[in-house]
């Protein structure tokens, strides 16, 4: 088709701004032809298509995590415009940043990046200590993520990482039910390898360690619900139900500060023999 004789006005479907088209089929202006060529290599959804657009229109070509004007000819600059997901588990929504930021974020969220970018001036300039936060969609193997924690598998055919397979080979070996074991991954895809009672981190490796992972009847005669705990604590509640075992922390805890009297209650599955004296 060929070029029209006198350039036409015409409204920009990307940024909205006008510009004069000396082509039919010319319907971005200059600064965002390059950004409609790289949507289409990109294979961008539709909804990320229309964050772009309506990104661009609010914004202009600025970078979404530093403000600064972004460039588009200079393929080699820092500050070279570049596509970015503020969350990587969100393919539908887009925005533009320097390819410095772009890259200084990498597997990061938006709200992760920014924690640690504050974490790292805040090291450097007041000396704090440096607080580690859990990374949604770290993953740099290309082996994939364990459908669990999300921590990176060893081998493309594993379901899950090293840890979560050697948690799966107790809970088969314990033979929980697929309900029970279904509501321990959910707990831990949740909260992660903590306790159940305490919040704690669970050690993982070494079995002889008091705070190593242990599964624990919430009642002792229900195996329908089973959650993780340690060694210690799970020693620690024995047969006790969940209500008795936090009524007794109750009691000792007030015992031991204030020296009231320990009040006994009947326990539904005590089941413990012991030798006399």
């Amino acid at each position: 088709m060929p070029s029209y004789k006198k350039p036409v006005p015409r409204k920009c479907e990307l940024c909205g701004k006008k510009f004069l088209a000396t082509h039919p089929k010319k319907f971005y202006c200059p600064s965002c032809a390059p950004l409609h060529r790289g949507m289409e290599q990109n294979h961008l959804s539709s909804q990320a298509q229309k964050c772009l657009k309506k990104y661009l229109r609010k914004f202009g070509l600025t970078c979404d995590y530093s403000g600064v004007s972004l460039v588009l000819k200079d393929f080699a600059s820092p500050w070279h415009c570049n596509f970015s997901y503020p969350d990587k588990g969100n393919r539908n929504k887009l925005v533009l940043a320097a390819a410095l930021f772009a890259f200084m974020k990498g597997e990061l969220t938006k709200p992760e990046f920014r924690y640690y970018v504050l974490q790292l001036h805040d090291h450097k300039l007041k000396n704090t200590k440096f607080k580690k936060r859990p990374i949604i969609h770290w993953n740099k193997l290309t082996s994939g993520a364990c459908r669990i924690c999300g921590q990176p598998k060893l081998s493309t055919h594993a379901l899950y990482c090293p840890t979560c397979t050697k948690t799966a080979h107790r809970m088969k070996a314990r033979r929980f039910p697929e309900k029970t074991r279904k509501a321990i991954w959910n707990y831990i895809r949740k909260y992660g390898y903590v306790c159940y009672y305490t919040g704690m981190p669970l050690e993982l490796i070494n079995p002889h360690d008091p705070w190593y992972l242990s599964f624990d009847h919430c009642d002792p005669r229900d195996p329908h619900k089973v959650v993780i705990t340690s060694f210690l604590i799970n020693d620690m509640k024995g047969d006790l139900t969940e209500k008795e075992f936090w009524y007794y922390i109750a009691q000792l805890a007030n015992h031991f500060r204030k020296g009231t009297p320990v009040k006994k209650i009947e326990l539904e599955y005590w089941s413990r023999h012991y030798r006399p004296l």
